[in-house]
Order: structure tokens, then C-alpha cells, then sequence
């Protein structure tokens, strides 16, 4: 039982390290620059996802605490796996993989 708990402690900790990566690291935008409009919708994807991923964590803690994962379905991998995916694809929009800027970033005065 301990090692539930302890698995879960980390397992909340690595994720909300990916959310705030998502949510607060990835939106940063250079002071001296207006954004893109292409940065201006990758920040919306990273907030999604960084929500998403937040929203997968209450949902796990959820099903811990009432102690719901009796099925067969293992609801706790799929919303771990989902937090994992909705990261991914952040981490492929701050590559530029996607949402590439067009345009240089203007300067802002």
C-alpha cells in the first residue's frame, strides 16, 4: 500500500512539473518583442495542454481517493498516458514543429 502512495506522491510531482512547463515556461515571450500571431496561438495550445494535463492529475487523484481503479479499464494509465501526449504535442509547438512563425517578431516600443 505505501508504495501507492508513494508511486502516486511522483508521479503527481513529474506531471505538475510538465504542466507548469506548459502553462508558465513554454508562454514566455521575449519583453522586447510583440508576439506573432503564431505565438499568440501556440500559447493558447500550451495552456491547453498544460489544463488538460492538470485536469488528468484531479481526475487520477480522484479515482485514488474513492479507490475506483477496480476495473479492467485502468483509468489511471490512460489519464497518465494522456498527460504525457497533451506534453508532447507542447513540446512539439515550442519546437516550432508546428505554428511556426511566419514573420520575424517585431520590436516592441
Amino acid at each position: 500500500m505505501i508504495i501507492s502512495y508513494v508511486h502516486f506522491a511522483f508521479a503527481a510531482l513529474f506531471l505538475l512539473t510538465l504542466a507548469y512547463s506548459s502553462l508558465f515556461l513554454f508562454t514566455k515571450t521575449d519583453p522586447n518583442f510583440s508576439p506573432t500571431p503564431e505565438k499568440e496561438w501556440r500559447n493558447f495550445f500550451y495552456k491547453l495542454c498544460g489544463y488538460i494535463i492538470l485536469a488528468s492529475i484531479a481526475l487520477i487523484a480522484i479515482i485514488f481517493y474513492f479507490d475506483l481503479d477496480k476495473n479492467t479499464s485502468n483509468p489511471v494509465f490512460w489519464l497518465e498516458s494522456l498527460a504525457i501526449v497533451a506534453f508532447g504535442f507542447s513540446w512539439l509547438l515550442k519546437g516550432e514543429t508546428m505554428l511556426r512563425d511566419a514573420t520575424e517578431p517585431t520590436s516592441a516600443q
